[in-house]
């Protein structure tokens, strides 16, 4: 098992909050009103889906270069970086 893992998020800017999705882990997902509530809600979702794939023996596949991520003018990319021993421990990093 890995001890660090690091992807690319999608910050979808919208009137009503920003949603946040990740290109390789389909399954995290979340949203906020800001910009630093969309980064630590982006850690936590994807902290939780990387030790829930781990946990049921799913692949965690390689990370996506941040150049390759074709975005739409209101959308902006983060690398979030996912420390495991805490993501397992339930510990939230922010």
């Amino acid at each position: 098992m890995e001890s660090k893992y690091s992807f690319v998020a999608i910050l979808d800017y919208a009137e009503d909050g920003i949603n946040i999705t990740f290109p390789d882990i389909t399954e995290a997902i979340s949203c906020a009103t800001t910009t630093q509530e969309a980064i630590k809600n982006a850690e936590e979702a994807l902290g939780l889906c990387l030790v829930s794939r781990e946990d049921d023996g799913e692949e965690i596949p390689q990370a996506t270069d941040i150049k390759d991520v074709n975005l739409e003018a209101n959308q902006r990319t983060i690398i979030v970086n996912v420390w495991m021993p805490l993501a397992r421990a339930g510990v939230k990093t922010i």
